[in-house]
This record gives C-alpha cells, sequence and structure tokens, in this order.
C-alpha cells in the first residue's frame, strides 16, 4: 500500500527534485547526512550482496568514483542485505572503498522494488540521474554526466 510520502518521494524522483532525506551510520561509524551532503554531487547506489547486476556494474563503479572522487564526487552504497557477514565479505571483495551502509531505510521509501538502482544528486540534492533497474542503466552516460560537471 502506498502512502502519501511514499507517492511524494517517487513524484520527486520522476520530476527531478529531492531525494528523501536521510540520517544514516555507515560501517566506520561515522554519521551520514543527506543534508550535509549539499555542496557536493553525490551518487547513490543502492544493492545487495546477492543481487548479480549490483555486482556486475562494481567495476565500473568503482572506476567512476576512482576518476570523479577527487573533483568532488562522493559515492554511497546503501546495501538492503539482511546478512550483515555476506555484505562485509562483498564489501572486502570486491574493494568497496567509498562510504558503505547496511540500512533499507532509503530503499523502501523510494517504494523498494528492484535493485540495483543509481541516483546521481547534484549540489542542491536534486536527482539529476536516475536509473532504477540495471536493464537501462547507462554507465556511459553517467560518466558523461559527471565529466560535463565535475572536469570543468
Amino acid at each position: 500500500m502506498y502512502t502519501e510520502d511514499l507517492i511524494q518521494n517517487k513524484i520527486n524522483i520522476a520530476s527531478k527534485a529531492q531525494i528523501p532525506t536521510f540520517s544514516v551510520v555507515d560501517t566506520k561509524g561515522n554519521l551520514i547526512e543527506s543534508l550535509h551532503l549539499r555542496g557536493k554531487y553525490v551518487l547513490v547506489q543502492i544493492w545487495a550482496s546477492w543481487c548479480k547486476p549490483c555486482i556486475e556494474e562494481l567495476p565500473m563503479l568503482t572506476a567512476i568514483h576512482n576518476k570523479y572522487k577527487e573533483a568532488g564526487l562522493e559515492l554511497i552504497s546503501f546495501s538492503i542485505d539482511e546478512d550483515s557477514t555476506a555484505f562485509k565479505k562483498a564489501i572486502d571483495k570486491y574493494a568497496m572503498n567509498w562510504k558503505q551502509i547496511l540500512d533499507s531505510q532509503l530503499y523502501n521509501s523510494l517504494g523498494g522494488g528492484g535493485i540495483p538502482k543509481i541516483y546521481l544528486l547534484d549540489k542542491l540534492g536534486v536527482v539529476i540521474y536516475d536509473r532504477e533497474s540495471a536493464k537501462d542503466f547507462d554507465l556511459v552516460l553517467l560518466s558523461k554526466l559527471l565529466s560535463e560537471r565535475l572536469d570543468n
């Protein structure tokens, strides 16, 4: 059943408005709050260790992270895993050396559904790119968009 908040969140994403706010703790114990990310481009990934398409996109996400982190891109991955051991093993196995969150709150507030999900937020927290399923994820397009925004 859809609540008013969930419907509004979906409208915001579809209309390129702001992603729902979040306040979570990463795997290193750091508090990550969406409002404190303003002023940076933020790439949000929603994934799980058991999700094959999620794992398949990791090499490109790693390349994007490595290329643009010095230019100010913040990559944050939210895992919806229920098994924290599998989550931690996947982070190590795939050398995911960016902010990692084990929390499904953001995923749920966006209505759940298929993963992986990718959202690129501009410096004001507005969604400027979103991908809700692996079949239409264009990493080349995302990389081009980042290049236009961050290589200047």
